[in-house]
């Protein structure tokens, strides 16, 4: 819903979404997203971190404004780290608020830091 309404509010915007391999197909079958980007190797994490060394140069060239980012592992704060965006936020596992609190003010709180230009 947070991400419906943040496409809604800024109707311009692309939003891409990565995620495994084998997850793929769902994002791709929203409307929601401009691409899907997908990461191979399986559950190993070591392939995980050989195909994203291939497919991370395609992210850098995006140049993103702003990184959600939904897993908070190892993998993805390094995606994150590399992207170098203007604005990000991490899901926070072990917050006691909601999920849907915590995404809604992660979103409202990137917008935020990628209007006034700091992460």
């Amino acid at each position: 819903p947070y991400l419906n309404a943040l496409k809604r509010k800024y109707p311009d915007s692309e939003i891409d979404f990565l995620t495994r391999e084998e997850t793929a197909p769902i994002p791709r079958s929203l409307l929601l997203f401009s691409r899907v980007f997908a990461i191979g190797g399986g559950k190993r994490f070591k392939r995980q971190c050989l195909a994203m060394l291939v497919l991370l140069p395609r992210l850098i060239l995006r140049r993103y404004d702003i990184v959600l980012d939904l897993q908070n592992n190892e993998l993805s704060r390094w995606v994150t780290s590399a992207l170098r965006p203007e604005a990000w936020s991490r899901f926070d596992k072990t917050s006691p608020v909601p999920a849907g609190e915590r995404t809604r003010r992660a979103l409202e709180g990137a917008i935020r830091r990628a209007q006034n230009g700091s992460a």
